[in-house]
């Protein structure tokens, strides 16, 4: 339950953060960035990061969500960058793998 209100809350605020970036007749990209599942902690944020992109998607037809799972900073960094150039995402939801190393990329 704990999960399912921290992944709802986190998910939340990445849409409330695209309001002031994109008009209503736009479509809205939200690039989620977490750790893979490798425990249950984890495995709960993806398993619960997925049902949201397939209930949010389904009530928004105007939202795309992209999930994307790394094992290490560097590959988060790196995906980081291609939810920005390759994807065009609007709003960044991040669950940094580590946070001295993925700083300036967020930035």
């Amino acid at each position: 339950m704990v999960l399912r209100a921290i992944g709802a809350g986190m998910l939340a605020l990445g849409i409330l953060g695209t309001a002031n970036v994109a008009r209503a007749d736009e479509k809205v990209t939200l690039g989620v960035a977490i750790p893979t599942a490798d425990h249950g902690f984890t495995g709960g944020i993806v398993w619960w990061a997925n049902r949201a992109k397939a209930d949010l998607e389904k009530a928004h037809p105007d939202l795309k969500m992209i999930v994307k799972t790394v094992v290490g900073a560097s590959e988060q960094a790196n995906q980081l960058q291609d939810l920005v150039t390759l994807n065009k995402i609007n709003a960044l939801v991040i669950f940094p793998f580590e946070s001295a190393s993925l700083t300036q990329p967020i930035a």
